[in-house]
């Protein structure tokens, strides 16, 4: 089963899944940044010996690392969606 979007353009159509493509890729590099980040600050407090720096650092980081793990599992789904939804157009 596939929704019928002919009641709009097939502009619109082909519009709505580049939007969603788009901010899903949005979604993988920030989070991917911040995990970069995080990982710059952890590095940073390590080397200059700032304890409370480094926790903070540390529990940023590990944020960061499960927010990509969870976007890495939901992709294939996002991109499932995308397809089953595009067709083979």
């Amino acid at each position: 089963m596939k929704p019928d979007l002919g009641l709009f353009s097939g502009a619109l159509d082909a519009s709505w899944k580049r939007v969603v493509a788009f901010v899903w890729a949005l979604v993988v590099i920030g989070s991917s940044v911040r995990v970069i980040v995080g990982a710059f600050k952890v590095k940073r407090a390590k080397s200059r010996g700032y304890a409370n720096d480094l926790a903070e650092g540390s529990e940023e980081l590990q944020d960061a690392l499960v927010s990509l793990g969870l976007v890495g599992l939901a992709s294939p789904i996002i991109a499932t969606v995308l397809f089953v939804v595009g067709g083979s157009r």
